[in-house]
């Protein structure tokens, strides 16, 4: 049974792997005839020659897109500063726990991970602002801990960080909140 090829396809194929242009030299039928080799298709070389130059081109930008995402566009990650903390709320990095951070990673995924100290009433309170580019398209509430109990963190799509606790507390951990950034 015959394989039927645009000159296209068969230099395309040929251009991939010196097998298949072997096994094509061999004769496969194309449109207007069954020619003895592919080198007496018109233009074959030319369309073979620029076949070859677009996978290497096409290579080139992958390879050009790969490197560029992988040493250009690294992860963003932000640690919250003394000064980005509001309502009474402050860094706990005592016993070693890291300062509170929010990261965006390369596929647009937010997380938030540290540990905060709580005013006397923390309830309703905003932590902390995230810029413009870390908030979520819309409200997004986490379960946290919070002094060995549940709690819960609400990220606002103005990019407002709050507290949800039904008591007062000493301290909530943020970490694992993670969202799509808008």
């Amino acid at each position: 049974m015959a394989l039927i090829l645009t000159a296209e396809q068969a230099a395309f194929l040929t251009a991939m792997d010196p097998d298949i242009q072997k096994a094509f030299l061999e004769g496969v039928s194309l449109p207007g005839g069954t020619p003895a080799s592919l080198a007496a298709l018109p233009k074959y070389n030319e369309i073979r020659a620029e076949v070859q130059q677009q996978i290497r081109d096409g290579m080139k930008m992958a390879s050009v897109a790969l490197l560029y995402r992988l040493f250009l566009f690294r992860p963003e990650v932000h640690t919250v500063s003394a000064d980005q903390y509001l309502n009474g709320f402050a860094a706990r990095n005592d016993f070693g726990y890291p300062n509170s951070r929010y990261t965006r990673t390369l596929d647009g995924e937010v997380i938030i991970e540290g540990l905060v100290t709580t005013p006397g009433s923390p309830n309703g309170k905003v932590i902390f602002n995230l810029p413009t580019g870390f908030r979520p398209d819309s409200n997004r509430i986490f379960a946290v801990v919070s002094n060995d109990a549940a709690a819960v963190v609400e990220v606002q799509s103005d990019g407002d960080v709050v507290c949800r606790v039904a008591a007062n507390t000493n301290w909530l951990a943020l970490d694992g909140i993670r969202f799509r950034a808008a």
